[in-house]
């Protein structure tokens, strides 16, 4: 079916969200050096132009899904204190960058300006600020809290191997005696670290 000069597979009805959820896919599947315009037209079934009437360039698309990836993180009201509510958005970071192939890379090639990781960035800030910190270090203590995720997740596929005796050699020649590290406990002992000398500071 042609429609406004652009063909589109007649069952599909081509919209934003469709583009970014299957450039998700494709992300999951052969990673972002895979993920072209093109790729996700012909997984679409449709025209490579139909996908440039909705994002202009890849850039742009990768703009969206980390826009998706911030939508998928919502703050606790449950938590008691400030600390847990920051810790709880915090983890939520994690899991949601680790649940989508090179998240970590298009969260650091794209710029804070959609409007959730805005709100994001808020509220962390707003909670960074509520432990005590004075507003002129907010700032440097939420940069290192984003880049602490972004690289323990980065590091998290580095480090993921099938072979448990490559992964053992690995740590061996990284100067870590215990191999048998368990992630979960490890990232919340360096959040801890960073929270314990973002309050000696204050």
């Amino acid at each position: 079916m042609r429609k406004g000069g652009i063909e589109m597979d007649e069952n599909i009805r081509l919209t934003k969200s469709l583009i970014v959820s299957t450039g998700i896919d494709i992300l999951n599947e052969d990673g972002i050096d895979k993920l072209s315009m093109r790729v996700i037209a012909r997984k679409l079934n449709v025209s490579a132009t139909s996908i440039y009437w909705h994002f202009k360039n890849k850039s742009e698309l990768l703009l969206s899904i980390s826009e998706y990836i911030c939508q998928q993180i919502s703050q606790s009201t449950t938590k008691e204190s400030d600390e847990d509510l920051l810790i709880d958005l915090i983890i939520q970071y994690r899991l949601v960058l680790k649940s989508i192939r090179d998240s970590v890379e298009i969260m650091q090639m794209t710029p804070p300006i959609t409007p959730s990781r805005l709100e994001l960035i808020k509220n962390i800030n707003k909670l960074i600020l509520n432990l005590g910190v004075k507003e002129e270090d907010v700032f440097i203590s939420s940069t290192l809290i984003n880049n602490y995720v972004l690289s323990f997740v980065s590091d998290e596929k580095n480090f993921c191997f099938e072979n448990v005796d490559e992964s053992d050699t690995l740590f061996r020649n990284l100067g870590i005696v215990n191999t048998n590290l368990d992630l979960e406990v490890e990232f919340m002992k360096g959040l801890k670290i960073i929270l314990n000398g973002i309050k000696i500071s204050i």
